[in-house]
């Protein structure tokens, strides 16, 4: 807007000094051909028409270079306001790359914290494993001894084994254990008629 404002008057200063300038000019030829006033007054006309040309000209060179410092200071102006909003689109930008590779970073370190966790008790797992392993083996081979020395002492025990013969008739009465038959207190044994035992045999 500035610079639509700056043009118009100087717009209607360029017309006014063209048409003073043109004025002048014709005044000062036409001057020039009739008597030695007339010539002067021609010449008065040119240098005033000269130095009001010169005046606008300055007057106009200064609108420019107004113009020209007020149209470069708003392209600083944006330049400027164009680089502070890109500065901080960079650093709000930065600054979530930062964050969001501290939480990765986060992320990540609880996920090794948790794979050495799970790694430690698969160990320890393995480790059980294999002291169990070992405790099976271990009690399957004593069941196995037990196994056998439970079928020998077995077969033992049936080599030892004898079958008692049975005393053939009646059992003896008891005048006949006692012989006296007043408050006996010796057994005849030879009555029981017990039959021999055969001899153990030797295990």
């Amino acid at each position: 807007m500035a610079t639509h404002a700056l043009q118009q008057p100087s717009s209607r200063e360029r017309r006014a000094t063209l048409g003073f300038l043109i004025a002048a000019t014709v005044i000062g030829v036409v001057c020039a051909f009739g008597p030695i006033w007339m010539v002067r007054v021609g010449l008065a006309v040119a240098l005033l028409g000269a130095a009001a040309s010169v005046w606008y000209s300055f007057k106009e060179i200064s609108r420019i270079e107004i113009l020209h410092r007020s149209e470069l200071k708003a392209v600083r102006d944006r330049a400027a306001e164009a680089a502070r909003q890109h500065h901080t689109e960079s650093m709000e930008l930065i600054d979530t790359f930062t964050q969001r590779y501290k939480a990765h970073g986060e992320q990540l370190g609880n996920l090794r914290e948790e794979l050495a966790s799970r790694q430690q008790e698969l160990s320890t797992l393995r480790g059980n494993l294999v002291s169990t392993q070992a405790e099976a083996d271990r009690r399957a081979e004593r069941i196995t001894e037990l196994e056998a020395l439970l079928e020998a002492t077995e077969a033992k025990l049936n080599q030892n084994v004898v079958t008692l013969p049975r005393r053939p008739g009646p059992l003896p009465t008891a005048a006949e254990l006692w012989s006296d038959g007043n408050h006996p207190t010796l057994v005849d044994v030879a009555l029981l008629r017990m039959p021999e035992l055969p001899e153990r045999k030797r295990a």
